[in-house]
């Protein structure tokens, strides 16, 4: 058996308590960037969750603008029976909207088969109209159309007209639409 000196063990000791000095150093570090992490992580939740109800009430603004000229468009054609709404429902972390057209304050389960009289040709045009003024930056004010209103009621053509220029003017567009209808031949026509 080979005998081990004072010095070796000396040495020995020395060089494991090196060892458990430098694990202590390496334990408090991680531990207090664990404690950072852990900070960081609350603070990020917390900014998330801000950012989140900014983002729902600016959504909910610009919805509530968009629903009010597409619902005002309908009933300046159509009368105080349609309305239209955006319904907000939080999913998996995010807000989804849906896009309900109501007649009688009932919602219309498939506007596309219960259509009458060009609804949803004048609730199309309402949302083309307000995504362009409402876009940031602005855009150039020009909305072209191929027959836009081609399912409207020969009844109810006359008012489209009327919205049409009305619209125009008060929000500063040009529209462009090929058209074959008399009715909607507003303002500069060019015939093919």
């Amino acid at each position: 058996m080979e005998k081990i000196s004072v010095e070796q063990i000396d040495l020995t000791v020395r060089n494991c308590y090196s060892k458990y000095i430098r694990g202590v150093d390496r334990y408090t570090h991680a531990k207090k960037h664990y404690k950072q992490a852990r900070t960081n992580r609350i603070v990020a939740k917390k900014a998330q969750t801000i950012l989140q109800c900014a983002s729902e009430q600016i959504q909910r603004q610009a919805h509530q603008r968009i629903a009010a000229t597409v619902t005002s468009c309908l009933q300046f054609v159509f009368g105080d029976s349609y309305s239209f709404h955006i319904e907000f429902e939080r999913k998996r972390g995010k807000t989804q909207a849906s896009l309900q057209l109501r007649k009688d304050g009932n919602i219309i389960a498939n506007p596309a088969d219960e259509d009458s009289g060009g609804v949803l040709d004048v609730a199309a045009f309402a949302l083309r109209l307000s995504c362009l003024v409402m876009h940031k930056p602005s855009l150039e004010r020009l909305l072209a159309m191929d027959e836009p209103f081609r399912f409207v009621s020969a009844k109810y053509r006359p008012r489209v007209r009327e919205l049409l220029t009305r619209l125009s003017k008060e929000f500063e567009v040009q529209i462009i639409q090929v058209t074959h209808q008399s009715e909607y031949m507003i303002g500069k026509v060019v015939e093919l």
